[in-house]
């Protein structure tokens, strides 16, 4: 994807400091950090529940350099992934499987390879926004996902049941399975088990901690530190969700999260 982004490296913070495509130091993360408000989470969640993003941003605060939330870049970085997850509410829902055969055939190989399925599985539109046929969504979970991350094959219902959830939707038995563990680790909760209860990930605070844990496991903070740059989203974008469309849309949500965290 050409980088036809909003900021070009060097790129410079409102204090003057240097933001480069490679490493920062530590001593430039930590001149940049400052509490997160719920103000600042409003420029980007513009309808969300106050108390809502007040809970969110005090959450935050409790140990962000624990997090590796620690500076406004990965704040920027964290909530544009955050923003085109969940929507403008920060709404914690599963993933949405309404999906045309089209869509289905250019997402997910299982489709590519039974095309037959896709057009059978897909929603069929009717007049005037009505579906005459709407998306199998179960079983093109159950399709898409099965025998991936950590599920079992299409009859065994995992690929259903450990759907996208979360801030940054979780997706496969592997991935709740080791946010749980990472969950255990951070917050010094081990009772607590999103394989057992994949719903949990719906709730509050367990929507925001499983999208720490995710960004913990993955490192995407050390991907964050290289820039500011429209690449440097791309590249959080590829781990978070290779295949979407989305591309565009975070590096916007990047922006307008640079322009206002502190």
């Amino acid at each position: 994807m050409a980088q036809s982004g909003f900021v070009a490296n060097p790129a410079r913070a409102k204090d003057g400091t240097a933001l480069t495509a490679g490493w920062l130091s530590v001593s430039d993360r930590l001149a940049t950090s400052s509490k997160m408000t719920s103000g600042q989470l409003k420029r980007l969640f513009e309808l969300a529940p106050p108390d809502l993003l007040t809970k969110v941003s005090d959450e935050l605060n409790r140990k962000p350099e624990v997090y590796q939330l620690d500076s406004k870049l990965r704040r920027a970085h964290f909530f544009a992934q955050v923003r085109e997850e969940t929507g403008p509410s920060m709404d914690a829902k599963t993933e949405d499987l309404t999906y045309s055969p089209a869509a289905l055939k250019g997402l997910f190989g299982y489709y590519g390879k039974h095309p037959d399925e896709a057009d059978t599985d897909g929603y069929e539109r009717g007049p005037k926004g009505t579906y005459k046929r709407k998306a199998s969504q179960e079983d093109i979970a159950n399709k898409a996902y099965g025998s991936r991350n950590g599920n079992g094959d299409e009859k065994s219902g995992d690929g259903w049941k450990y759907r996208g959830r979360g801030f940054i939707q979780v997706t496969g038995r592997a991935n709740y399975a080791a946010v749980s563990a990472k969950h255990a680790s951070v917050f010094g909760d081990a009772s607590v088990n999103f394989e057992r209860d994949p719903d949990l990930l719906m709730v509050f605070p367990y929507s925001l901690r499983s999208a720490i844990c995710y960004w913990l496991i993955n490192r995407l903070y050390r991907l964050a530190d290289k820039g500011s740059a429209a690449g440097d989203v791309d590249r959080v974008t590829r781990v978070v969700n290779a295949n979407t469309h989305s591309y565009k849309e975070r590096q916007n949500h990047f922006k307008t999260a640079y322009e206002h965290f502190e």
